[in-house]
């Protein structure tokens, strides 16, 4: 779509209708960010673009975009920090930065070129900031921008979204072939594999090969849309 709804969650009442610009490359969409002080939403959109808006009045107060001219394809990811200071920015194709809320000036650069872009997060203590491509998951220390470890994706499926432990020692990442599995972060050893529905074949459950292209887009699909692993 063209635009991002915004409700309010009691009376589900429509807020506010924000325009946006979804990737048209990997399919990741419009990706959605709000503060932890619920004072700014952040949506990172096509082009290696982001838009910023504060909650109070829903006016845009910042264009935050890559330099070096027009890349269709190039989706962009974006978190907040865990004191609503500071907003992460990564695209397909483009950097991994940092920049001050305060004066929108950017901090840092941590990467400059991220080649399939797939998640991206920050431990929930803030030392740690991830981004995850189909292929790896780098780390970096926040306030460094020292590269820490890097974790391969297995051969069995590539990696998607990226969200941090609550004890900030371990990361989850959903997988191509309808699994999440569990890193430790220190010694990049996989603790674990969670899976669901669509891969218990010998309890009922669907019949589902994730090489098959358009069976493993449908279990993507239905995992990310519902945060669920089915």
């Amino acid at each position: 779509g063209d635009s991002a709804t915004v409700y309010d969650f009691r009376s589900r009442k429509i807020l506010k209708r924000l325009p946006t610009s979804a990737d048209k490359g990997l399919g990741t969409g419009v990706d959605v960010s709000i503060s932890p002080d619920g004072n700014w939403i952040a949506f990172g959109e096509d082009n290696r673009t982001v838009n910023l808006y504060q909650s109070g009045d829903w006016k845009q107060v910042k264009t935050f975009a890559f330099e070096e001219g027009f890349c269709g394809g190039c989706g962009t990811r974006v978190v907040f920090s865990p004191d609503s200071k500071n907003i992460y920015v990564a695209s397909h194709n483009g950097p991994l930065r940092k920049y001050d809320l305060r004066n929108f000036k950017l901090v840092r650069t941590y990467e400059e070129k991220t080649e399939d872009l797939s998640g991206l997060a920050i431990s929930n203590d803030g030392k740690k900031i991830a981004r995850s491509t189909e292929k790896e998951i780098t780390f970096w220390n926040e306030s460094s921008g020292d590269s820490l470890t890097s974790i391969l994706a297995g051969e069995q499926g590539a990696f998607h979204e990226i969200v941090f432990t609550l004890d900030n020692k371990s990361v989850i990442a959903a997988s191509d072939n309808n699994t999440a599995e569990l890193w430790n972060i220190d010694g990049s050893s996989k603790k674990g594999t969670l899976t669901g529905f669509l891969n218990q074949r010998d309890r009922g459950g669907l019949d589902y090969d994730p090489n098959f292209y358009w069976q493993s887009a449908i279990a993507r699909y239905v995992r990310l849309k519902n945060n669920l692993l089915i």
